[in-house]
Order: structure tokens, then C-alpha cells, then sequence
């Protein structure tokens, strides 16, 4: 990415949308995206279970909302 900006500094727009579509494409063809999403769900399951530990109120229901948030957005 360093050399598109480069090129892109240089007089080639192109070059850093070009590197840019070639790393995201990189990520998707590997793993590294479900392997995010595996650490974010295992952290989420670890902050549900610390929420049992608070007052049954509107304020930990809403983080437990905020929870559900994030797991359906990761999917």
C-alpha cells in the first residue's frame, strides 16, 4: 500500500484503488475475517457473562441489548 500512495502521489490515481481492491480481495480469500469474527464472538461471550454480576436493571439490560447489537452485526 505504501508504494500505490506513492504512485498515486506521483500522478497515478489508479494505483492506490488498485491496492486497496487487492488487499481487501487478499483478506476475503483468506482467513483473517472469520478469525476476527471468532475473537469478537468469543469476547462478546465473555462481556454477556460478566453482565450477570450487575443489578437486574434497565441499564444492563441495555448493555446486554448493545451485546446482541454487535453479535448481529459481525454475522
Amino acid at each position: 500500500l505504501e508504494t500505490a500512495q506513492f504512485l498515486a502521489d506521483d500522478g497515478d490515481p489508479d494505483a492506490w484503488q488498485q491496492a486497496v481492491a487487492q488487499a481487501v480481495s487478499e483478506l476475503r480469500a483468506g482467513d483473517a475475517i472469520e478469525a476476527a469474527r471468532n475473537e469478537a464472538r468469543t469476547f462478546l461471550r465473555r462481556a454477556e457473562e460478566s453482565l450477570h454480576a450487575l443489578p437486574d436493571n434497565v441499564y444492563r439490560h441495555s448493555m446486554h441489548g448493545l451485546c446482541e447489537y454487535v453479535v448481529q452485526r459481525t454475522q
